[in-house]
C-alpha cells in the first residue's frame, strides 16, 4: 500500500544504545507528539503506544524512520513492522541510513546536534525525500543479519592473528 503524503502520521526514531528519541510530525511539518524512551522491550512498547495514542482520525497511515546505527535499530524495527496493535495503522519501516541523516540535516543551520533534533530532522526526511525502498525487518532477517555480521567479526579477527603471526614469524 503506498501512503498518502498528506494523511501520513511521519516518526522519526534517533536511536541510540541506551535510548530513543521520538519525533511525529503531520504533513504540514507540525510536531503531533514528542518522547524519549529506553531502548529495551519496555521502550519499544512506550513507542507503539505513543503512537497509537496520537493516531487520529486526520491519518490513515504511519511511516516509521529509524536512523541505521550499528544493530541498535534492528530489534525496534522489527518489533514497530510486527506489532499487532500497529499493524491497523499500515506502517511502513525503514532503516535510514545515517550519512543520508547526517546531509539532509546539514540543511538546518540553526538546529544544535540533539537526540530530539535528530528524530525531527529524520521525520522531516520522511515527509519530504524520496525511500528508495523497505527493508523487511522480521526475524529471518535479524538472523541472517546477524550470522553475516558476526561471520565477517569472526573472519577480520582471524585474518588480523594471522597477519600478526606471519609478520612475527618473518621477524625470527
Amino acid at each position: 500500500m503506498k501512503n498518502d503524503l498528506l494523511t501520513t502520521l511521519s516518526v522519526g526514531i534517533d536511536v541510540s544504545s541506551k535510548s530513543n528519541s521520538v519525533c511525529a510530525l503531520n504533513f504540514r511539518g507540525e510536531i503531533v507528539f514528542r518522547c524519549k524512551a529506553p531502548n529495551n522491550l519496555p521502550g519499544a512498547e512506550y513507542i507503539a503506544r505513543e503512537i497509537i495514542n496520537h493516531f487520529t482520525e486526520d491519518f490513515e497511515s504511519v511511516t516509521i524512520a529509524l536512523e541505521s546505527t550499528s544493530y541498535y535499530n534492528l530489534h525496534l524495527a522489527s518489533f514497530l513492522s510486527t506489532h499487532e496493535s500497529l499493524l491497523p495503522l499500515n506502517p511502513l519501516v525503514y532503516n535510514i541510513n545515517a550519512k543520508n541523516v547526517s546531509n539532509y540535516k546539514k540543511s538546518y543551520t540553526d538546529q544544535d546536534k540533539t537526540d530530539p533534533d535528530d528524530a525531527f530532522a529524520i521525520a522531516d526526511y520522511t515527509l519530504f525525500l524520496y525511500i528508495p525502498r523497505k527493508r523487511e525487518c522480521n526475524q529471518y532477517f535479524l538472523f541472517i543479519y546477524s550470522s553475516i555480521r558476526d561471520f565477517f567479526t569472526s573472519f577480520e579477527k582471524q585474518l588480523f592473528f594471522f597477519k600478526r603471526l606471519s609478520i612475527r614469524r618473518s621477524l625470527v
